[in-house]
């Protein structure tokens, strides 16, 4: 952190940490911490590890999934160009993942190969339940990815 910044990680009650910080460039008291929205892990070397936000969660069979640590898992593999994971309703599952993903140009889409692939990164539940393929997204005037902008047929 920069000089001045101190952060705390706060456990949920529904799993993973929340930043916390605590800064005079916040519009905060000089005691107060922030609440950042932002849900974080530590590795071994303390480094912070962004793995959404709070108010983004898929709630799957009980369990609360970020959507970005599903998305770094598929920009992992090599044929994926970018990704976009969102939760879908579902009667049995409360939510299920919907993966849309947009292809390098070379790549040949095949949805079980890549769920199959996933599993080196991935725990079960977090495995999307559909990968749909894209061939761009739709951004907000922030820049925000919220969108798939044209599905594309399965090859």
């Amino acid at each position: 952190p920069l000089k001045g910044i101190h952060y705390r990680l706060e456990p949920l009650a529904e799993g993973g940490n929340e930043l916390l910080v605590k800064s005079p460039l916040a519009n905060t008291s000089h005691c107060d911490w922030l609440h950042s929205g932002d849900m974080v892990k530590e590795d071994e070397n303390r480094k912070l590890i962004w793995c959404g936000r709070k108010d983004n969660i898929i709630i799957k069979n009980g369990f609360n999934i970020h959507p970005a640590e599903i998305e770094n898992a598929i920009l992992r593999i090599d044929a994926i160009e970018d990704v976009l994971v969102t939760g879908e309703e579902n009667n049995v599952k409360g939510e299920i993942i919907i993966a849309y993903v947009k292809t390098k140009p070379s790549a040949i889409f095949d949805e079980q190969k890549l769920q199959e692939s996933l599993k080196a990164f991935l725990p079960g539940i977090k495995i999307p339940d559909k990968i749909i393929r894209t061939a761009s997204f739709e951004f907000t005037s922030t820049g925000k990815k919220i969108n798939p902008a044209l599905i594309l047929s399965s090859q």
